[in-house]
C-alpha cells in the first residue's frame, strides 16, 4: 500500500496524451485526383472523415462552422483545397485541420 500511494500521486501530476488518429499528412494521402479503381477506399475513407468531423463539429455546442446546404462534396472540396494550400500544417491532426478549413470557408455570422 505504500508503494501505490506515491504511485497514484505521480499520475495525478503527469502530462494527459492526446489520441491522434490521422493527421493531415496521412488524410492527404488517401485523397485522390484520378477515378482509379484502386484508389476508391480511399476516396470514400477520405469523404467518411470529413464528413464524420464535419458532423462532429456542427453538433458542439459552440458551433464552429455555418452551412446549412453543403453538400458532402463541397466539404471534401474544401478540405482538399485548404490542406493543398497550407502544407505547413499537414503534421497536425487531420480532425483540427478539417475543422479550420470549414471554419474559414463557413464562417459563422455574428
Amino acid at each position: 500500500m505504500k508503494k501505490i500511494i506515491p504511485l497514484l500521486v505521480l499520475m495525478m501530476f503527469s502530462e494527459c496524451s492526446y489520441a491522434v488518429f490521422y493527421t493531415g499528412n496521412e488524410l492527404e494521402d488517401k485523397k485522390i485526383e484520378d477515378s482509379k479503381n484502386s484508389r476508391q477506399l480511399d476516396a470514400g475513407f477520405y469523404a467518411g472523415y470529413v464528413a464524420g468531423v464535419a458532423e462532429v463539429t456542427r453538433l458542439k455546442d459552440n458551433v464552429s462552422w455555418c452551412e446549412d446546404s453543403a453538400t458532402v462534396a463541397q466539404l471534401v472540396k474544401v478540405v482538399s483545397r485548404y490542406l493543398t494550400n497550407t502544407p505547413e500544417k499537414l503534421h497536425l491532426p487531420a480532425n483540427s485541420l478539417i475543422a479550420d478549413a470549414l471554419k474559414s470557408a463557413f464562417p459563422c455570422k455574428k
